[in-house]
C-alpha cells in the first residue's frame, strides 16, 4: 500500500508542477522507476465490463453525450478509434463517408463490433503493442476514457504513437475522467473500471502540450443520471461551484 501512496503522492506532484510550468521535472515524474497503480487492465476483464456499458441516453447520459460530442468534431476523414469498445462512437458515425478502424483489447468487443458496422475495420490488440503499418494515415485519432488506463510510465510512448499515425495537421480527441474518487476507491479495495491515472485539466493538458499537441477545445461533462442537461447546465455555472466528473479534449498535431 505504501507504493500506491506514493504512486498518488506522485500525481498530486504532477498537478503541481504541470500549473507551475516545471516541465522538467514534471517529465522526470513518469520515470518507470517511479511508484505506479497496478495496471489490472486485460483483454479478458474488457470482454466482461465491456458488455456492461450499454450506451443509451437513458442508461448513460454523459457517456451519450460524450459520444455524440465527439462526433460533432470529426469531419470527413480517416478515423482511428482507440479503445472503440462496443462501438458507442462508431454508432453516430455510421452513416457518413468515414473510413474507420478501431482498436480494443477486448477481442469479444472487436467480433461484436465488426458485425454491427461491417464497413468499418476492427482490430484486437493493445494500441501500444500492435504494428498496424499506418504512418502518417488518420485525419483524426480519437481516445475515449482511455489514458486513464495507461501507466504513466508508457504515457509519453502512447502520445508519440499517436502521432505517429496521426497526419501531420491531423486532429487527436481525447477524454479523460476527472473528480472520481479514485485515491478513496482503492483504499476501500474498490477499482471497478481499472484506473491507473488521476487525472486532472492541468496534467493532461501538459502532457499533451510537451507532445506537441495544441489543444483548440475543451468541454466539461457532469455525471448526472436525471436531468442531465438542464443539471450539466447549473453545474456549469460559477455559482455553483461543482466538479466536472470529465473533460473532452480537442487538439491538433503540430
Amino acid at each position: 500500500m505504501q507504493k500506491i501512496k506514493r504512486a498518488f503522492e506522485l500525481e498530486h506532484l504532477r498537478n503541481n508542477l504541470a500549473a507551475s510550468s516545471d516541465y522538467k521535472e514534471f517529465v522526470r515524474t513518469y520515470h518507470s522507476s517511479n511508484c505506479e497503480i497496478p495496471n489490472l487492465n486485460t483483454g479478458e476483464k474488457w470482454d466482461a465490463l465491456n458488455d456492461l456499458k450499454k450506451m443509451t441516453f437513458k442508461i448513460n447520459p454523459m457517456a451519450y453525450d460524450r459520444a455524440k460530442y465527439v462526433s460533432g468534431n470529426i469531419g470527413v476523414g480517416t478515423v482511428l478509434d482507440i479503445g472503440s469498445g462496443p462501438g458507442n462512437l462508431e454508432n453516430f458515425l455510421k452513416g457518413r463517408s468515414n473510413d474507420v478502424v478501431g482498436i480494443d483489447i477486448s477481442s469479444k468487443s472487436v467480433s461484436r463490433a465488426q458485425k454491427m458496422f461491417p464497413k468499418y475495420k476492427f482490430i484486437s490488440g493493445d494500441f501500444l503493442d500492435l504494428n498496424i503499418g499506418l504512418l502518417g494515415k488518420f485525419d483524426y485519432v480519437i481516445a475515449l476514457e482511455v489514458m486513464e488506463h495507461i501507466s504513466p510510465s508508457k504515457t509519453f510512448d502512447f502520445l508519440k504513437k499517436v502521432k505517429k499515425v496521426l497526419k501531420p495537421s491531423g486532429t487527436f480527441i481525447i477524454s479523460v475522467p476527472l473528480n472520481e474518487g479514485l485515491e478513496k476507491m482503492i483504499a476501500r479495495g474498490e477499482n471497478p473500471n481499472a484506473h491507473v491515472r488521476v487525472y486532472t485539466p492541468s496534467i493532461i493538458k501538459t502532457e499533451l502540450k510537451l507532445s506537441e499537441f495544441r489543444v483548440t477545445k475543451c468541454k466539461y461533462l457532469y455525471a448526472f443520471s436525471d436531468n442531465y442537461y438542464i443539471k450539466s447546465f447549473f453545474a456549469s455555472l460559477p455559482l455553483f461551484n461543482k466538479h466536472p466528473n470529465n473533460i473532452i479534449i480537442v487538439s491538433k498535431n503540430i
